[in-house]
């Protein structure tokens, strides 16, 4: 299965990463450089498109913008390659990185490397998904302990009746407002014996 390059599919203008599973993840960070994996790879992209934006232009100022814009990128790229990888976001960023038009290693791979690497690219992917679809399972079913925790507790009864219950209750009832609260003190007990 051919899918687009990975180089073009990792980043997109806000920022995200793996065919929009979030924005810029969770990547750990090159101690060298003091950012992460995911955001050097982005800032090599951005340094790419900076360098593109340059190619109609024949000065001197240009072409010293360009030796530049070249020099970031290389090091950029140096240290994620240089770098020990410890989550799918950071390996990607490596995939990424390897597989570059401009500096990867897309000129000395053959086509079926470059699909090989695509598929592993794929299938970090999709663990990736399944470990976010995995992680909102848990914070739905967190929600849902909360809620019957609290659920639970707003259906405790007081254990004094306000003024305006056992008037409701006395008025219910057909009774006086004592024996409503008789009524009342008798319903809460067994409230209370049946919850335990």
């Amino acid at each position: 299965m051919k899918t687009e390059s990975l180089h073009t599919m990792i980043f997109t203008a806000e920022g995200t990463i793996c065919d929009g599973l979030g924005a810029l993840p969770e990547s750990t960070t090159l101690t060298p450089i003091g950012i992460t994996f995911a955001a050097a790879a982005e800032r090599a992209d951005d340094l790419i498109r900076q360098q593109r934006d340059l190619e109609d232009r024949d000065d001197d100022e240009a072409e010293s913008l360009r030796s530049t814009l070249y020099a970031e990128c290389s090091r950029l790229h140096r240290s994620i390659l240089k770098g020990d990888p410890q989550t799918l976001d950071d390996a990607v960023a490596v995939l990424d990185r390897l597989t570059c038009p401009t500096i990867g290693l897309s000129s000395g791979l053959s086509g079926l490397e470059v699909d090989a690497i695509e598929k592993v690219r794929a299938v970090i992917c999709a663990a990736k998904a399944s470990e976010a679809a995995t992680l909102e399972a848990v914070a739905f079913n967190d929600t849902i302990t909360a809620f019957d925790g609290a659920a639970e507790q707003a259906l405790n009864m007081p254990a004094t009746p306000t003024l305006g219950m056992l008037d409701a209750g006395a008025v219910a009832g057909g009774i006086g407002r004592e024996q409503a609260r008789a009524v009342y003190s008798a319903m809460a007990g067994a409230f209370a014996n049946e919850a335990a």
